[in-house]
């Protein structure tokens, strides 16, 4: 079967942009972009995790997770302290106002996302969920062989 090429480069083109859009919607509603509303997710989830595992669990450089962190720490969100077990981690856990406002984002992000699959199915939506993994998985598999290279 002979894949329609000019058809492929629009999807992609089509997913990025609903990425893009997606992106600019959270921030203007939650002030927090997708990968600091993901950070303080797992960090609630493990309530006190080190900043190298939370980077490794999010698929973050250390650079980036670092960025994020001192941002969110600066807005009281989140604290850091230095292990007592091993001086070299930092452990990272939520505070009260960073647990009060993912509460709160976690509500507008249900309400955003029933907007947004308004009309979609159940089946509709595993069709979409499958197909989008195998698009991921794809271009993981792509991105190791290059590597490699």
């Amino acid at each position: 079967m002979k894949k329609n090429h000019a058809r492929q480069v629009k999807v992609l083109y089509r997913i990025h942009g609903l990425s893009h859009l997606m992106n600019t919607v959270f921030e203007s509603r939650f002030s927090m972009g997708q990968s600091r509303f993901e950070l303080l997710t797992v960090i609630e989830d493990a309530e006190t995790i080190t900043q190298h595992q939370l980077g490794k669990q999010v698929e973050l450089d250390a650079a980036a997770v670092t960025r994020h962190l001192q941002q969110l720490e600066f807005q009281g969100l989140i604290e850091r302290k230095r292990s007592t077990k091993d001086l070299r981690n930092l452990l990272v856990q939520l505070t009260d106002l960073g647990k009060s406002q993912l509460r709160q984002a976690k509500i507008e992000r249900r309400n955003l996302l029933e907007e947004i699959f308004e009309g979609i199915d159940d089946k509709a939506l595993q069709t979409l969920e499958m197909l989008v993994s195998k698009l991921n998985s794809n271009a993981k598999l792509d991105r190791a062989s290059h590597k490699n290279k």
